[in-house]
Parts: structure tokens; sequence; C-alpha cells
């Protein structure tokens, strides 16, 4: 019978700040974009891991492509990612069959069984050696492909190589690099590609500007070098998107939400109360009752115009017993610079200071300070080096907080 695959793919399209929220697959044939098959987004990210499944039940039996792809917020296809797979009725996995024969061909597939058979010792495991006459075969590059079958006759899927036919001449004599050109999609032919300027050599390392004159889409380059023998080597390849991209819109920020250790997912969140703008900043005061006891996760992520949400801020914070008076005080109450060596300011936010003592190491009182203010400063330029005690006094309680001067 014929099976359900399931394929794992991990996609990552980094052209731009947009995130990923869509793919599609499409089987041997492209449709075009946006006309394959949805594959279901979960999270829509910069970088998204998803698993789907394909029906293979209406192909045909031998080999297929598999073809993926993904699309952003701003509407850009990414290059597509492709898996060769065979579909195959299975009659019985359980069994294990040996490999019993083995055919190659070149270039053109004559059909399974009509390849030239390589002579192998049947096993589960091969590993053999074969010699190809290349004598018959024009100067160029050409495919050598190899597949094997096994005694219930099921062929395997193929392995290619490429190689170059040439008449050498003279094998003793290493040649320079001299000329090379390139093209796009379509190979015009050797000698018939765009030149490029190049210093000749045996090893060359040139840059090039590509012209810009393409239509929005996928495409491939190949490049490839002429030695002085006028020899032209095997070309490098690279695929490549064009796309027109627009003036990006910058969009006001408008909505934020944030949630407690576990994702509710986008749009689930505690709501935030914010102004809209491009930036913000914003006070906020986020209850913690009913968290147990240790370390939690705050997370806060925002939401353009546009609908799109950021990816989240995360800070840890830790829920322990309530705090004392001496605590709340300690948490609410500014001391610096500590060390210091000319001023000390106290900020108690909105707590009055009601006055300001400053002790030695041994609990003696140096200098009383009668304050009005929740912000204070005192001038400690004039006390000898060493560690002090400076106790605050405020509405709310006293604080002792241990100081160095230096």
């Amino acid at each position: 019978m014929k099976t359900i695959y399931t394929f794992f793919i991990c996609c990552m399209v980094s052209i731009s700040f947009a995130q990923i929220d869509k793919a599609e697959y499409f089987i041997d044939t492209d449709p075009g974009v946006d006309m394959g098959t949805p594959i279901t987004i979960n999270t829509p990210g910069f970088s998204v891991t998803e698993s789907f499944s394909i029906d293979t039940t209406p192909l045909s039996n031998g080999i297929h492509t598999l073809y993926v792809r993904t699309r952003e917020t701003n509407m850009v296809w990414s290059l597509y990612f492709k898996q060769t797979f065979l579909v195959h009725d299975f009659t019985n996995l359980t069994v294990p069959t040996q490999i019993n024969a083995a055919e190659y061909f070149i270039d053109t597939d004559p059909g399974t069984g009509s390849g030239t058979d390589i002579t192998i010792t049947p096993g589960f495991n091969l590993n053999e050696s074969f010699s190809v006459d290349t004598t018959p075969l024009s100067n160029g590059i050409h495919t050598l492909f190899v597949r094997t079958k096994d005694e219930d006759h099921r062929w395997s899927l193929y392995f290619k190589q490429t190689f170059l036919v040439h008449d050498f001449t003279d094998l003793t004599t290493p040649s320079q690099i001299i000329a090379a050109e390139y093209f796009i999609d379509t190979d015009p032919g050797t000698d018939s590609g765009t030149a490029f300027a190049l210093t000749p050599g045996f090893s060359v390392s040139e840059s090039l500007a590509i012209p810009a004159a393409l239509s929005d889409g996928i495409h491939t380059l190949y490049i490839r070098v002429k030695d002085d023998d006028d020899v032209w080597s095997l070309y490098f390849k690279q695929t490549f998107l064009v796309h027109t991209f627009a003036a990006p819109v910058q969009t006001q920020i408008n909505k934020a939400e944030y949630f407690f250790d576990i994702d509710p997912g986008v749009g689930q969140g505690d709501e935030i109360t914010i102004t809209p703008g491009f930036d913000l900043n914003e006070a906020i005061a986020i209850p913690s009752g009913g968290l147990a006891e240790g370390t939690h996760y705050l997370h806060i992520r925002t939401r353009d115009e546009d609908g799109v949400w950021s990816l989240y801020e995360v800070i840890e914070l830790t829920i322990t017993e309530p705090l004392g008076v001496e605590d709340n005080l300690f948490l609410l109450t500014k001391i610096y610079p500590n060390p210091a060596s000319n001023e000390i300011t106290i900020d108690t936010k909105t707590n009055e200071i009601i006055s300001i003592r400053l002790f030695d190491i041994n609990g003696r009182v140096i200098n009383s300070y009668n304050v009005n203010s929740s912000i204070s400063k005192i001038d400690v330029s004039k006390y000898a080096k060493g560690t002090y005690i400076l106790q605050v006094k405020s509405d709310k309680g006293i604080l002792n907080k241990k100081i160095i001067i230096n």
C-alpha cells in the first residue's frame, strides 16, 4: 500500500525584518506562488519550525520531488527547499532483501533495467568499484547516474555525479586561467556568456556586479572559467531571489500585553493600557497576586497598527513572602553614590524625610541633618575615609544603610 509521509521543516527567512506567516508545498510542478498546498504555521515568527503530512495516495509509483517555501507578512516569498522521495507499493517491510543488481546510465535515463549493468556481489550493503568508458562521449559536462535493485525487483533512487570529458593534451604543464564568464538561468554555450575582467593566474579571486534588470522571482547564476589551453571548467551555480522592495512604512504601536511563564498565544495575554506611538515609554503596575513563591518570568510584547506582534521582552522575577517595613523602605529608597567622596543623595520617592543621622562604625553619632523633603543631599567630603552607617528617618519608618566614604 502507499503511505503518508510526514516531513519536518525548519524555515528561516532573513530578507527583511518581517515575520513568517504562511507556508506552502507542491510536488514536482510549481503551480505558482500562493497556489501550492498550504502548511499550517501555528505561531508566526522570524523563524518557524513545523511538521506536516503529505498523502502520497494520488501519486504514481516512482521518484517525486517535494518543494516547500514560506512567505513573510510583507508578502515576500522565500526560495524553496526541495526534497526527493520515492513512492512505492511496499508489500512487506519486515523482511530485508538483498541487493542483487546495479546499473548506470549517463545523461539520459533509458528506464529502470535498461542501463549498463554493474557487476556486484549480492548483499544487504554494497561497496563496489567500476569503470566507465568515456570514449563515446563528446567533450563537455556529463552526469553519471547509478541505481540498484533488490530481490523483490524494487529499484532504488539514483545517485548522480557530474564530470567533465576533455581531450587533454598535456597534464604535466599547468595552465593559467585567462577568461571567465557568467550567465543567468539559461546556458548560451561556452564563450557566449557575459565575460568579466580578471587577472590571469592559476587561481583567481574576483568580484563582479550583476545587472539588476531581472524579473522578480527566483533565478540561478552560473560562473565558469577558461584556461590558456582553451579548456572551460565546470560551472559554479548560486540560486538567488530578485524582489522589488517597497520603502517600509513606519507604523505606530497601538497595543501591548503581558503574561507570566506560559504563552497563551498572541492577543491572549493581559492587556496593558498604552498611548499609541512609534516609541513607547510607559510606567505600568503589573499585579503578581496568585503567583506561587519562587522564580517566574514576565513576558511583554506589543502590536502595531498592521496587526504585527513584536518579539516579547522577558524579565525574571522572584516571588517571596511579604516584606517587612524596613525591607519596603530599602526597596523604595535610593542612596547614591556608594562609595562616595564628595556628596551623597538620598531619594525616598514619595516618602518625606524627617531627619538623617550619620554614625561611625562604633555607633557614635557623627552628624545630624534635619530635612523636610523626599530628596536630600549631604556633604561627606570632610569626613575620614572608612565605613559609616547612614540612618534615614521618614514618615514611613527608619532605614539604616551602610555607606563607604573614600
